[in-house]
């Protein structure tokens, strides 16, 4: 699976990421497709660590290439609930343009009116969106696809895992690692209940039961820096986490095992929104398109091994095979999980979690 690409930095605290220098020249570039002689900034706010990296050098910094009066600042957060809770304290006197969130958080925000349904007239690569990759009310359209994937110690001897139910194995005893009050534990669940044949939107007693009896086998539920390091350096052997970060740091790190189970991935489908009263609508919706057209889905495919969310996108079968698209990469015959409902029951689930599974 190793390819010759770009090595990115290891992960900094929250910071705002600047690119690009502002056009000093006559204004001749267009920033928004229309032509202007504006001097333009937008900020994005998102995910932090390795995909902010990502995202600036795949998409970001490009963009800014061609649009050299545009400035693009990336905020990075802790998670999709911190952003929300920025763009929502920024209300009145907005500081934001766009959003990557997760879906599950997607759905609450725009109830609170935190994001501006947007359509093809607006944004034409909405049109060009793989199935299910435009919101079905209109609000932002998913930025990559990902998958959870279990991850274990390749010097360790064990047997590799094949399922989701292996974090629950006795041949694993206190040598699993677990950081479930959150997507990932989300996914999990979902990922446990579609191994079984239950509908998780009838009830996760099971998987919560299952999780219960398991955490007697977990070493840590808060592993310091993270699952992967702990995994690969066989301070555990067992884990779960996303595919594309699992796949870039076994590129450093050989002792890092990647296993997409035998029923398949869980996919992840983060979001990116315009924010109610953006301060730059207009160069913030170019943006917006250019991120989820085929060259900037390309990029993110092949350089970071996120499922490409642009049918247009012009990569090989290779390519494509060791993505995360739920079209000829790794997510093919796994599930996608109906997160429009888990964004109904994310509270509860990661109550049940924290109280039935972690704190027990």
């Amino acid at each position: 699976m190793k390819t010759t690409r770009q090595k990115y930095l290891a992960p900094t605290a929250t910071a705002i990421l600047a690119l690009g220098l502002v056009s000093c020249g006559n204004g001749d570039e267009e920033a928004n497709g229309e032509g202007t002689n504006d001097e333009v900034e937008i900020t994005v706010v998102g995910f932090p660590g390795l995909f902010a990296q990502q995202f600036e050098e795949l998409v970001i910094e490009p963009y800014v290439e061609e649009n050299p009066d545009v400035t693009i600042h990336y905020e990075e957060q802790s998670n999709s609930a911190d952003s929300v809770g920025q763009i929502a304290a920024s209300t009145g006197n907005q500081a934001y343009d766009l959003a990557i969130i997760d879906k599950a958080t997607q759905g609450g925000a725009n109830e609170q009116g935190l994001f501006q349904q947007i359509d093809s007239e607006q944004v034409p690569n909405i049109d060009n969106l793989i199935e299910d990759g435009a919101n079905a009310e209109g609000y932002g359209p998913l930025i990559y696809v990902d998958s959870l994937t279990l991850l274990y110690n390749t010097e360790s001897g064990i047997e590799p895992p094949t399922s989701w139910g292996d974090v629950g194995d006795s041949r694993y005893e206190n040598e699993v690692v677990l950081n479930i009050a959150n997507a990932m534990g989300l996914s999990l669940i979902v990922g446990l209940a579609e191994q079984e044949g239950n509908d998780y939107t009838e009830s996760i007693d099971e998987e919560i039961e299952f999780l219960s009896e398991a955490a007697d086998q977990v070493q840590s539920f808060s592993p310091n820096p993270d699952v992967y390091t702990a995994v690969a350096s066989g301070s555990a052997e067992l884990g779960i986490g996303w595919y594309a970060r699992a796949i870039d740091f076994a590129e450093e790190n050989p002792s890092l095992g990647v296993v997409v189970p035998e029923d398949g991935g869980v996919a992840l489908t983060p979001t990116i929104n315009l924010v109610e009263a953006a301060p730059e609508e207009e160069a913030a919706l170019d943006f917006l398109n250019y991120a989820i057209g085929p060259e900037a889905q390309a990029a993110l495919a092949r350089e970071g091994y996120y499922g490409p969310v642009s049918s247009e996108v012009d990569m090989s079968d290779e390519e494509l095979t060791i993505s995360a698209s739920p079209d000829g990469g790794i997510l093919t015959g796994g599930t996608i999980p109906d997160w429009d409902y888990i964004a109904g029951v994310t509270s509860e689930w990661i109550e049940r979690i924290e109280r039935e599974v972690i704190a027990q």
